[in-house]
């Protein structure tokens, strides 16, 4: 008589043999998982052009059950220029488990318009190695020259 075993959908699929039966044994991966919040977009305050900007804080969270290397993280589209990230000469970076990055992404407007961008983030998670947030920011007018939206 031949048996057969229900399929199993895992991560990860191991054959394995006991008294000549054949049978299949699921094991969870539990790899590297970075996640972005927020994790759609990013909106920042009207900010003139030339002036202070705006700065929003994006938060990494590595939630795999290993650490997810950071490898790198840029700002991308065709308003890039308008959009500044921290210092990270720290990278790569290993992010523990369960641990967090934060960090401060800014706008600083070079006319008066709307402004868009993604922030990307590269790891060595299998899954998703590339994660995208999007960035938009307004360039307001400064008709008083005081560095505030008039």
């Amino acid at each position: 008589m031949r048996r057969t075993a229900p399929l199993i959908l895992a991560s990860c699929l191991a054959v394995t043999t006991a008294c000549g039966e054949l049978g299949l044994v699921a094991y969870e991966m539990n790899g590297p998982v970075l996640s972005v919040v927020p994790s759609d977009s990013v909106d920042f305050l009207e900010a003139p052009p030339d002036g202070d900007g705006s700065a929003e804080e994006v938060t990494l969270i590595s939630e795999g059950g290993v650490a997810v290397e950071v490898q790198e993280i840029y700002i991308s589209g065709d308003y890039a220029t308008d959009f500044a990230l921290p210092n990270l000469d720290f990278l790569p970076l290993d992010l523990e488990p369960d641990k967090t990055l934060p960090m401060n992404v800014f706008f600083y407007p070079t006319a008066v318009g709307e402004f868009s961008a993604e922030l990307v983030v590269v790891t060595n998670d299998s899954e998703t190695p590339e994660l995208f947030v999007g960035l938009t920011g307004s360039g307001c007018f400064d008709d008083n020259d005081d560095a505030v939206c008039d």
